[in-house]
């Protein structure tokens, strides 16, 4: 795929979640784009009101104002009333994809971020305006690990239960030393996940139990971490809509979650 349009312009990332946001900036980067990061969507708003963006890529579920909200806001500037507006979610469901559309996005892309069906709605998009300047972008690190040694980390990492490699490194076109720095990442963010969600279901504040899990789902998914993934998505999916009994259905689901994010979080630890 030839990624010389993207060269040179310049969008806004609006995106809460830490290990997606450099899951997504090591992607974007890499083609010469300039990226601008948004940690909700009051943030998004203030930043597009104010500089002269060619897309806007647009998480959906983000506190303080979500992707929709902050999406119909946008439309409202007479600047981004045509401004290309790309949902970025993980809900594929037909309703959801309605929703980003009614709210005024042009498109969606699913999460994990698959990265050649991101360039190519990018470049669908934001189609080329002439000659760009060519940006340099090197793998910073891969020659820090010498080649025994990754391939040593390599094989302890895929020796891992609940852990894809092979899918992970996908995500980030094959780079390992980007992989790897994302993991460690992952790590630092997360530790003490399942507290704070108990925490927040203890109590009673439902919203930030579910947005916790999310937030672990959806960082478990941009790196392959299937199990992580799952358990999460487990405790997350009572508190969607709040029902009688979400609170307990949810502790129960979290008991998994549990047993598995401490042990995985302990064995990247050693690892990395």
């Amino acid at each position: 795929m030839d990624l010389s349009p993207l060269r040179g312009r310049y969008i806004l990332l609006a995106e809460d979640n830490p290990v997606n946001q450099e899951v997504a900036l090591a992607l974007l980067e890499e083609t010469g784009l300039r990226v601008d990061v948004a940690n909700d969507g009051v943030e998004a708003l203030q930043k597009a009101a104010h500089n002269a963006y060619d897309l806007v890529l647009m998480d959906v579920q983000m506190p303080n104002m979500d992707g929709l909200e902050a999406t119909h806001a946008l439309r409202q500037l007479p600047q981004c009333a045509s401004l290309p507006i790309l949902a970025m979610t993980a809900n594929a469901f037909d309703e959801d994809r309605r929703a980003c559309l009614d709210a005024g996005m042009n498109d969606h892309v699913a999460k994990p971020v698959d990265p050649d069906s991101l360039f190519a709605a990018l470049i669908h998009w934001m189609p080329p305006r002439g000659p760009a300047p060519v940006v340099g972008h090197g793998e910073q690190g891969d020659a820090a690990v010498s080649a025994g040694k990754e391939q040593a980390l390599r094989e302890a990492l895929a020796a891992i239960d609940g852990l894809d490699l092979a899918f992970g490194l996908s995500l980030v076109r094959g780079k390992f030393a980007t992989y790897r720095r994302l993991l460690a990442m992952f790590v630092d963010t997360h530790e003490g996940e399942v507290v704070r969600i108990r925490g927040a279901l203890d109590a009673g504040d439902l919203d930030t139990a579910q947005r916790a899990a999310h937030s672990l789902k959806g960082s478990a998914a941009s790196l392959g971490l299937v199990r992580i993934q799952q358990a999460a998505a487990a405790v997350e999916a009572p508190l969607k809509g709040a029902a009688e009994g979400a609170a307990a259905a949810s502790r129960t689901a979290l008991l998994e979650l549990e047993n598995e994010l401490p042990r995985l979080l302990e064995r990247l630890r050693q690892l990395l």
